[in-house]
């Protein structure tokens, strides 16, 4: 006997609809969603981030980032997964430009500011 999925008459087994209802006895096959992976190069990207920024706006902007790339992970559509990620993209491009233009104008400082320090010490001899 196959029994109706919508509401449960007992039909006959060579029965392709429901006597009762009408619907299809046919077993509809459940497409399973593949999981979504992890973006592992945006996650390393946003850890790197954290460290190199420390507590500094690269920092921040790296912890956002990691926050984002996981949620990407259980996003409801892969649009909102993609939306995520362009996001967690951005925020560590961004990082990483301030980061770097801080070491830049930190390593500038020490060879010049120290220079003028020297100069300045020896100017005074």
């Amino acid at each position: 006997m196959a029994i109706c999925n919508s509401c449960g008459t007992q039909n006959a087994d060579n029965t392709a609809f429901c006597t009762q209802c009408g619907a299809s006895l046919q077993a509809t096959p459940v497409v399973a969603e593949a999981p979504r992976q992890l973006a592992t190069g945006q996650l390393v990207f946003s850890i790197i981030n954290i460290v190199l920024g420390c507590c500094g706006l690269g920092g921040i902007l790296g912890i956002i980032a990691l926050i984002m790339t996981i949620m990407a992970k259980s996003a409801a559509t892969d649009a909102d997964s993609d939306k995520k990620l362009h996001i967690a993209k951005i925020l560590n491009i961004i990082a990483i430009i301030g980061i770097s233009i801080g070491l830049i104008v930190s390593i500038l400082y020490m060879l010049f500011g120290g220079f003028a320090m020297i100069m300045g010490l020896l100017s005074g001899m």
